[in-house]
C-alpha cells in the first residue's frame, strides 16, 4: 500500500517545495518489508534512521550528537520499541524539501499503551522504563490525529497528505537564497564595518537560512582581510555557518573564520573583528551580556523556538538588556522558508505535536494575591486539559533557556514529577515543578555513601548521603522544586514568592525535606533566602551551559532543623578553607554571602600595624595577617564594593594585576592605596577596634 502511494506523494512535495510527513502503522514485521522495498527503488543519497533496524549506510543519530548540521533526503523513525521525542525533534530539521518523515508504529491503539524505554533517562530510580507507561506516546498520538499528514497501514490509506499552494517567490541573486537572507547578510556587514557598539540581532524560526547568512556574510568579510570568530552552545550548532564560509572562500582565507566555545572566548578574549554567535538563544544571557561588553561588533542569531532553545524568552531577556545599554542595536527578523515552503507539512506536525508554536498573548493579573487559584497536577490530569498544559509548557520555555522537548516528555512521562499552577481567571502567571525524591533503601544509600552506587532521578537524595555524609536522610520523602516560573512580564510582583509559600505549606503536614539546586546568581540566592532556605553544598565545577556553579539549598523545618543548621554552618566555615583553591573566579559579593569566616582576636599589636598601614607606615606584605583577621570581623559592615575588594584579594588570593584589572585600576599601587582608605575609614568608625 505504501509503494502504492508514495511516488504520487512525494512528486506532490518535491512540486510544492515541502516536507512529506507520513505515518505508517502496524507490525514490524510487515512495514519492515515495504520500507526495504521502497529503499532499493528510491535508494536516498543521504538517509537517517531513528530507531532499531537501520539499514547499512544509514546515518543514525544518537541523543549526544544529532547531527544538526547535517541534511538528509530521508528520515525514517522506526517507533515499535520507543520514541525519542527530542531527538526525533532535533533530527527532523535536517530533513530537506521533497524529502520523506517516515513514522513507523504499531497500531494507535496500542502504541498508546506501550511503554517507552527511549524515556529511560526521564524516570527516576525504581521505575522500570521496559515496563512503565507513561502518557506522553498517547498525548503525541493524539496531537498527530489532528495533522495535515499521510496515514496508512499495509492494507488501507486512512489519511491522504494535504499540500500548501504552490506559490512563486522573486529569486535573489546567487549566493543568496532569498532577498531576506540578502538584507541579513547586508545588515552583518554594517555592523562590521559601521558604527562600534551596534550589536544585531537575527531571529528566525528553523529553515529561514539565518545560520547561513552568518557563513555567507563571514565569506565576504574575509575577502576584505576581517578576522571573524564565531561561538555557540556547541560547534555542532556552528556546522551550517562553517559549512557556507568554506563554501565560499579560498583555501588561504580558511583560518579567518574561527570557532571557539563561548567560555573559551570569553577566557582568552583572542583579537576579532567581527563575533558571531549562532543559536545564541541557548546561551546563558550572562555570558551573552560579558561577550558583547567585549567585544565592540557582534552579532546574534537564534531560533525563535524549538530545541535549540527558547527565543521568545532570549527576546525578554537579553534583549531587554540590549535595549537598555545599547540603543543602536539593529533586530532583523527572517520570516521566508529556505529549506521548504511556507505551510510545510511537517513544519505544522512538529509545532503543534510538540507544542513549539510559543504563543504571544501575555496573561493579565490586577496584583491581587488572594485572587490567585493553586492547582497540583499529575501527567494524567495534565493530559486531560491541553491548553492548560500548552500554557504551561510556553510558559517553561519562556523562562528558561534550556527548556527542550524532553522537558514536555518528562511532564507526562515522569510520576515523581508534580506540578503547581498559579492562575487567576484560568490565565497561568506562574508554575513550579517539583521532582519527589528519597525514600530510598537503607543499604542503597550506604552503597551511594561510599560511591557505589548512583541512581537516576534522586540529585537531593544522592547530594544529602554521597557529599555531605548523611545518609540516613535519604530515607526520608523529599521534594526537590526543580523549577520555579514566573512570566517574564511579571516578575518582580511577589508571585514567585507566593507561589514558594504555597508549596511549603503544601508539603507541610508530610514533613517533606523540602529542598532545590540551581546555577549560582545573587539574584536567585536573595530569593531563596528569603524563603527560609539555607545553603548546603556548592558544586566545585561550573556548570558547561551556564558558566556558574549550582548550590544546593534546604528549607529549615521543625523535623530537620538541627540537622540542616548544622549542614548550614559546616557549609559556610568549610567553604572559607575552599575558595582559593576551588572557587578563585567565583563572584566575591556571592561569597560575601555565603561564607562565615573563622573569628580570631585581634591584639593591641596587631591594630597598631593596621594604624601604620593606613598611615602609608608600614607595607602590605607585613600586615598580612592582620589584615585578613580583622576583615573576617567587620565583613558585613563594609560597603559592598569594599568588601569585594578585600574578598578578592584576600580570600581568593587573585593578583594585584587580576584585580586590577577587574576593578579597573591601574596597578598594585592603586590598589594597596586603596585598601589603606578602607582601613582608615572603618578603624575611625567608633566601635571598630
Amino acid at each position: 500500500m505504501l509503494g502504492q502511494q508514495l511516488p504520487d506523494w512525494l512528486r506532490a512535495a518535491s512540486a510544492a517545495h515541502c516536507r512529506l510527513p507520513v505515518v505508517f502503522s502496524g507490525s514490524n514485521s510487515r512495514l519492515l518489508p515495504q520500507v526495504q522495498q521502497l529503499l532499493q527503488h528510491y535508494q536516498p543519497d543521504k538517509l537517517c534512521w531513528i530507531g532499531p533496524d537501520a539499514p547499512a549506510g544509514a546515518l543514525v543519530p544518537s541523543r549526544q550528537h544529532k547531527q544538526l548540521g547535517t541534511e538528509c533526503d530521508w528520515l525514517i523513525i522506526n517507533a515499535e520499541q520507543g520514541f525519542p521525542a527530542d531527538l526525533v525533534a532535533a533530527v527532523s530539521g535536517s530533513l530537506k524539501a521533497g524529502g520523506l518523515w517516515l513514522l513507523l508504529t504499531p497500531e494507535p491503539e496500542q502504541w498508546m499503551q506501550q511503554p517507552n524505554p527511549d524515556h529511560r533517562h526521564l524516570l527516576p530510580y525504581p521505575l522500570d522504563a521496559s515496563k512503565h507507561q507513561g502518557d506522553f506516546l498517547r498525548f503525541f498520538c493524539q496531537r498527530l490525529q489532528q495533522c495535515e499528514l499521510a496515514w496508512l497501514t499495509p492494507d488501507e490509506v486512512l489519511q491522504a497528505p494535504i499540500f500548501p499552494k504552490i506559490t512563486t517567490r522573486e529569486p535573489a541573486p546567487v549566493p543568496y537564497a532569498s532577498l531576506e537572507q540578502q538584507a541579513a547578510v547586508a545588515a552583518i556587514h554594517k555592523v562590521a564595518q559601521g558604527h562600534r557598539k551596534r550589536p544585531l540581532v537575527l531571529t528566525a524560526h528553523r529553515g529561514r537560512g539565518k545560520s547561513a547568512a552568518l557563513g555567507l556574510a563571514g565569506a565576504e568579510l574575509a575577502q576584505h582581510d576581517k578576522q571573524i570568530l564565531l561561538t555557540a552552545p556547541n560547534e555542532s550548532a556552528a556546522a551550517i555557518c562553517q559549512q557556507h564560509f568554506r563554501a565560499h572562500v579560498s583555501t588561504e582565507q580558511q583560518s579567518q573564520l574561527r570557532y571557539l566555545p563561548i567560555d573559551v572566548l570569553l577566557k582568552q578574549q583572542p583579537h576579532a573583528d567581527l563575533v558571531l554567535v549562532d543559536e545564541a538563544a541557548a546561551i546563558p544571557t550572562p555570558l551573552l551580556q560579558q561577550l558583547v561588553q567585549a567585544y565592540p561588533r557582534v552579532v546574534f542569531a537564534t531560533t525563535e523556538h524549538g530545541y535549540e532553545g527558547t527565543g521568545r524568552g532570549f527576546q525578554l531577556r537579553f534583549q531587554a538588556y540590549l535595549q537598555q545599554h545599547f540603543a543602536g542595536y539593529k533586530q532583523l527578523q527572517l520570516k521566508q522558508p529556505i529549506r521548504y515552503a511556507d505551510g510545510d507539512p511537517l513544519e505544522q506536525l512538529l509545532f503543534h505535536s510538540l507544542l513549539l508554536n510559543l504563543s504571544e498573548q501575555d496573561p493579565l493579573w490586577d496584583g491581587a494575591i488572594n485572587a490567585l487559584q493553586l492547582q497540583q497536577l499529575n501527567s494524567g490530569q495534565l493530559l486531560k486539559q491541553p491548553e492548560l498544559l500548552q500554557s504551561l509548557f510556553h510558559l517553561l520555555s519562556l523562562a528558561h533557556y534550556q527548556t527542550r522537548v524532553d522537558d514536555l516528555a518528562a511532564l507526562l512521562d515522569n510520576p515523581q514529577l508534580e506540578v503547581f499552577a498559579l492562575l487567576h481567571d484560568d490565565s497561568l502567571l506562574a508554575c513550579a515543578l517539583v521532582s519527589l525524591e528519597g525514600e530510598l533503601p537503607e543499604l542503597l544509600s550506604k552503597e551511594i555513601l561510599l560511591g557505589k552506587r548512583r541512581v537516576q532521578g534522586h540529585l537531593l537524595a544522592q547530594s544529602l548521603a554521597f557529599h555531605l555524609q548523611q545518609p540516613e536522610l535519604t530515607q526520608q520523602q523529599m521534594a526537590r522544586i526543580q523549577r520555579i516560573v514566573v512570566h517574564p512580564k511579571l516578575q518582580g510582583q511577589g508571585l514567585g514568592t507566593e507561589l514558594l509559600r504555597r508549596i511549603s505549606t503544601h508539603y507541610q503536614p508530610t514533613q517533606h525535606l523540602l529542598g532545590t539546586s540551581f546555577a549560582l546568581s545573587t539574584q536567585v540566592l536573595s530569593f531563596w533566602s528569603k524563603a527560609d532556605f539555607v545553603p548546603v553544598r556548592l558544586g566545585v565545577k561550573a556548570d558547561q551551559a551556564s558558566g556558574e556553579h549550582s548550590l544546593l539549598m534546604l528549607q529549615q523545618s521543625t523535623k530537620h532543623q538541627s540537622t540542616i543548621r548544622q549542614l548550614e554552618s559546616c557549609f559556610r566555615r568549610q567553604l572559607y578553607d575552599q575558595v582559593p583553591a576551588l572557587y578563585p573566579q567565583l563572584c566575591p559579593e556571592l561569597l560575601r554571602q555565603l561564607v562565615t569566616p573563622p573569628q580570631q582576636a585581634l591584639s593591641q599589636l596587631d591594630y597598631q600595624a593596621l594604624i601604620l598601614f593606613a598611615d602609608q607606615q608600614r607595607p602590605f606584605e607585613l600586615v598580612y595577617s592582620q589584615l585578613l583577621y580583622w576583615f573576617n570581623q567587620h565583613l558585613q559592615e563594609l560597603a559592598a564594593a569594599d568588601a569585594e575588594l578585600c574578598i578578592a584579594l584576600l580570600w581568593q588570593k587573585k593578583s594585584f594585576e587580576n584585580l586590577a584589572n577587574t576593578c579597573g585600576l591601574t596597578g598594585k599601587k592603586q590598589i594597596i592605596d586603596r585598601l589603606r582608605r578602607i582601613v582608615a575609614a572603618a578603624l575611625a568608625t567608633p566601635g571598630s577596634q
